[in-house]
């Protein structure tokens, strides 16, 4: 059962890493004045190995499918999806850098190495074959990073929501259950930055602070509730269902108020 429950963890970190870097950003919540520390200890980063041979296809299918298209464009909406105005990438630097490695020198640049990665899932919606660290695999360092938003902590105790139809991802791909996984994290995350900035600004308020100081909370406020729309939706559409916040406890939340 540790073994299944480690494997699950780290489909689940890979997974993650790998949609923040899809996304060009670091933690899934969007940079804000919502963004704060994070909440209770962040997972470990660890070393993953790839066979260079693996890699080395991957890179000979990405420039089989052409530079106007790319390997994973119609399953990622790209320039080759259905319905999309198609537009040339061939000078865009990460195609340069997959058509200049030559895996016979040995790995890849590191950047390389994880765009790999992400364009094996996109195309097989599965992780890319991994082996123990040898002359013949190409390893990154993984830093999983932590969910986003401003903890909402009452009593040094980070809360967060619980999520009204649990974690059921039954008849999902382990690729599609990581995703919603992952974008619930990040949605209860949010959701309960929600409440931290709600109780920012009644202590705000409580020391007579400036106008504009309770409106910027406010506004973090409101930026917190749509990111975690966001990040619900993604999850439900990963998850082929309805993801939801339950019930979030407040109590005591306000019962110390000081500089």
């Amino acid at each position: 059962m540790q073994k299944n429950d480690a494997r699950t963890t780290d489909v689940y970190a890979r997974t993650s890493l790998r949609l923040r870097r899809a996304l060009g950003i670091v933690g899934v919540s969007f940079a804000s004045l919502g963004s704060g520390p994070c909440m209770g200890p962040c997972p470990e980063s660890y070393e993953q190995c790839y066979p260079i041979k693996d890699l080395a296809e991957v890179r000979a299918q990405y420039l089989e499918a052409g530079c106007y298209t790319g390997l994973s464009s119609g399953v990622a909406g790209g320039a080759g999806a259905p319905g999309a105005t198609e537009q040339p990438f061939c000078g865009d630097p990460g195609y340069k850098a997959m058509r200049d490695w030559d895996p016979s020198s040995g790995c890849p640049p590191k950047q390389l190495l994880w765009s790999l990665d992400y364009e094996y899932g996109m195309v097989h919606d599965a992780d890319l074959p991994t082996a123990p660290k040898s002359k013949l695999t190409c390893c990154e360092t993984i830093e999983p990073g932590c969910p986003g938003g401003r903890p909402f902590v009452v009593h040094g105790q980070a809360r967060l929501p619980a999520l009204l139809d649990g974690r059921s991802t039954e008849g999902r791909t382990p690729l599609s259950a990581a995703l919603a996984r992952v974008w619930a994290d990040d949605g209860r995350a949010e959701y309960a930055s929600i409440a931290s900035f709600a109780r920012l600004t009644l202590q705000l308020m409580a020391f007579g602070a400036p106008p504009r100081l309770i409106e910027a909370s406010q506004q973090a406020s409101l930026d917190e509730h749509r990111h975690a729309g966001v990040c619900f939706a993604e999850a439900a559409r990963h998850a082929g269902r309805r993801v939801e916040p339950g019930p979030l406890d407040i109590g005591q939340a306000c019962a110390e108020v000081s500089f």
